[in-house]
């Protein structure tokens, strides 16, 4: 035992090892002194097996380091650092992810290493969420890129960001050589982020780790610990061992301020809910697969009946699972009793399941085909996206005017496809092509002073200098602002709205800009006719269908079509986030043409329609889109609406080939361009695939849809089949040559009769 005699019980002061004492006599020694500080002859012992150690110096990571302790005085859990030292990076989804750190060198390279420091981390690398890789697999070639630390933190140079990048800063943790506390970035002001980003620009030794917020509840963030064998009451100063602890570990809500204030510590509560336990517990990992699909297919069959309150339509549940096209539901669930490792446990929750499918119900035609499944719907819809990407519109991404892009041209993609740098942002005069194609529209059809066109107006405020774009300069000096448009068109209950929305911004394109596409750097927007004006053009249509039904009286609650800005970088989903807050804050308010404005505060929005990228058949896995719903009851019940006019189109779309016109036409054929019409095709049945939020294939997380669903708003994402990819994203060739205008109306009509149901509390 080592330590002061005086205040060791009197009974092990006999067991007191003392220096002079040899070793080799002792083969167990008690201490809570720091490794480092024990004598020589202990630390040798100890490394080369001859002598034990309780508690194991491992198990002072957490508390031995004076350096960590002092600075856990200013920032929470410091005294995890040491720990995290010892690992790489982590990020791959189901795992358990380990955040970068290390230690960074901004001093004289000439001067030595200061004697015993730690392992120096050099690179940081990035990740952002056009990244071309499954979002649950390790990152490889393009997907992910490095920078130096402090570039990585701070940079805002143009040629540090790329097209993709933004400083990392806000979401690291910061302190001196001395352990002194320079930045918490989650929780720092602008003001400390520009102080932390001078003291790195000086030099010296800093430690970093990169962290972001766990959950809240209330100003308390919640951590789990596990495992935890035991604990001291802290007030009879008993130890405690309980069985559910040593399984469950525990939840503790730590407040950040006030310092000094205990944490919550929060009891688990499991549900073990029926079928559940089973679901996971019961099926392997199938060969070959990367993923636990049977125990994912029977969450979401499982989670969904508890969302829906009731048995699941048959094609629905069928929507959900991740299988063979060609194998039906009936025929997975008979088989999964064969998979199971209990195969009457699995026999029983395939009886229960079976037992919450309620036999399919026939189908009315709907509230909107009438007017979508037309030729001069799809006329009109080609022509809308064509007039959007091949017109007057050129420069539409968010960031434009770019001073950087003088003297660049773009490489030989630019030249191919006539691409020229802007001297001007045409998104501002779009906003106002939309404004006038809605305030036509309402003309037309007789519905002045009820339907209206609104602004939501904000101003683009980011942590870091982005001078290099003219438009977020005239922002920071109040010259201009950004908007969302909002097109009201009245239900009875006008306390209540669904949303139909896209974004009318476009990408800067890849092609023109990566060297290693031939690029030089340009930044020049992307002609979008795949995204997002599929979706605008989709929009623009939908306002001819929901204005007569207002007309008519037969909305129950209003709809709102929101072209939202600035989703693509570098505003990154700039419109919906600034929707969104205003939404959950219960503070909106929209500035009308006359500049008058309407109070919105009150109004709850029971669901969201985002539209991004319709329009391009996957030539992998054709005649597939992507109904993908965000958190939560609400998100469920948006995508049994979307599920269910998925049906109904393909029961319509079934007769309508059958006889004249269509009877004997085939697929529609891309053009190489807007100006003429495909030849006259049949309608297209598509197979909507429910991605679930945590679902990897689901694109929710890609786009403004998971903004809404963040904030708990309902939210369901119309996309095609994404293929990341392929040609035709973020490059020159975003033109209506990769538009299938087949798929691009099939798609349409389903999203227009999603929200035409919901605004009509119809299913």
């Amino acid at each position: 035992m080592l330590g002061p005699a005086a205040v060791l019980p009197r009974f092990a002061r006999d067991w007191l090892w003392r220096e002079h004492e040899p070793v080799g006599r002792i083969n167990t020694l008690f201490t809570l002194e720091p490794f480092g500080a024990l004598p020589d002859s202990l630390q040798k012992a100890f490394l080369n097996g001859t002598l034990r150690i309780l508690p194991t110096p491992a198990s002072h990571v957490f508390c031995g380091h004076p350096g960590y302790r002092k600075l856990a005085t200013a920032l929470p859990r410091a005294t995890q650092i040491p720990l995290l030292h010892l690992f790489p990076r982590v990020q791959e989804g189901y795992t358990l992810r380990i955040p970068q750190s290390g230690w960074l060198d901004e001093h004289d390279p000439s001067q030595a290493r200061p004697a015993g420091s730690h392992r120096v981390v050099h690179h940081i690398t990035r990740t952002h969420r056009w990244q071309r890789t499954p979002r649950d697999q390790p990152l490889v070639g393009d997907g992910a890129f490095t920078d130096d630390v402090t570039i990585a933190l701070f940079s805002t140079n143009p040629d540090d960001l790329g097209l993709y990048g933004k400083p990392m800063g806000r979401n690291s943790q910061i302190w001196t050589r001395d352990y002194q506390l320079l930045l918490d970035g989650p929780s720092a002001s602008k003001a400390e982020l520009d102080h932390a980003a001078e003291l790195l620009d000086r030099g010296g030794r800093f430690g970093y780790r990169l962290y972001y917020p766990p959950m809240r509840a209330g100003t308390r963030e919640l951590f789990w610990h596990l495992p935890l064998l035991a604990r001291l009451h802290p007030e009879s100063g008993k130890v405690e061992v309980h069985e559910d602890t040593l399984r469950l570990g525990s939840v503790t809500a730590e407040a950040t301020a006030p310092a000094g204030e205990r944490p919550l510590a929060l009891a688990a509560n499991l549900l073990d809910r029926p079928g559940h336990r089973q679901a996971a517990t019961l099926f392997a990992r199938e060969p070959g697969q990367l993923r636990h699909t049977t125990a994912q297919n029977l969450r979401k069959l499982l989670d969904f009946r508890e969302y829906l309150a009731g048995p699941l339509r048959p094609s629905f549940a069928r929507a959900l699972l991740r299988i063979a096209k060609d194998t039906t539901l009936d025929a997975w669930l008979a088989k999964l009793p064969q998979l199971a490792s209990d195969r009457e446990a699995a026999t029983r929750l395939v009886a229960d399941l079976r037992a919450h499918v309620a036999p399919e119900e026939p189908l009315d035609s709907g509230l909107t085909f009438e007017q979508t499944a037309t030729h001069t719907f799809e006329e009109t819809l080609w022509r809308t996206i064509s007039a959007l990407a091949e017109g007057e519109f050129r420069h539409k991404e968010t960031a434009d005017w770019v001073a950087i892009n003088e003297g660049k041209t773009g490489g030989p993609a630019a030249r191919a496809a006539h691409v020229e740098a802007g001297t001007r942002r045409d998104l501002d005069r779009l906003g106002q092509h939309l404004h006038h194609r809605h305030r036509e529209a309402i003309e037309r059809h007789g519905m002045q002073g009820r339907a209206q066109v609104f602004d939501h107006l904000f101003t683009w405020r980011t942590d870091f200098d982005l001078s290099w774009s003219e438009a977020w300069t005239n922002n920071q000096h109040s010259r201009a602002h950004e908007r969302n448009i909002v097109v009201v068109i009245p239900g009875k209950d006008r306390a209540q709205a669904v949303i139909m929305a896209d974004h009318y911004d476009t990408a800067y394109m890849e092609d023109v800009f990566e060297p290693a596409r031939g690029g030089d750097g340009l930044r020049a927007a992307a002609a979008g006719a795949d995204d997002n004006h599929s979706a605008t053009a989709t929009l623009l249509a939908a306002a001819e269908v929901f204005l007569p039904l207002a007309r008519a009286g037969r909305l129950e609650r209003d709809i709102w079509l929101v072209h939202l800005t600035g989703e693509e970088f570098p505003s990154d989903c700039l419109g919906a986030r600034a929707l969104a807050q205003t939404l959950v804050e219960s503070s909106l308010h929209l500035t009308a043409q006359d500049g008058s404005t309407w109070d919105a505060s009150k109004v709850r929005v029971v669901g969201a329609f985002v539209l991004d990228m319709i329009a391009h058949n996957n030539d992998h896995d054709r005649d597939v889109f992507q109904i993908a719903s965000g958190e939560g009851v609400g998100s469920a019940q948006l995508a049994l609406f979307a599920h269910l006019a998925n049906q109904r189109w393909n029961h319509q779309a079934e007769q309508a080939n059958a006889a004249p016109p269509r009877r004997g036409l085939g697929r529609a054929q891309r053009m190489p361009d807007g100006k003429k019409l495909p030849p006259p095709f049949a309608h297209l049945p598509v197979a909507g695939e429910v991605r679930v939020e945590w679902e990897p294939r689901s694109s929710l997380y890609n786009t403004d849809g998971q903004i809404f669903s963040d904030l708990g708003i309902p939210v369901v994402l119309f996309m095609e089949n994404y293929d990341i990819n392929r040609t035709g994203y973020h490059d020159t060739d975003d033109t209506m040559k990769n538009i299938d205008l087949d798929y691009a109306s099939a798609v349409a009509a389903i999203a227009i009769e999603s929200v035409a149901a919901v605004a009509c509390n119809k299913q």
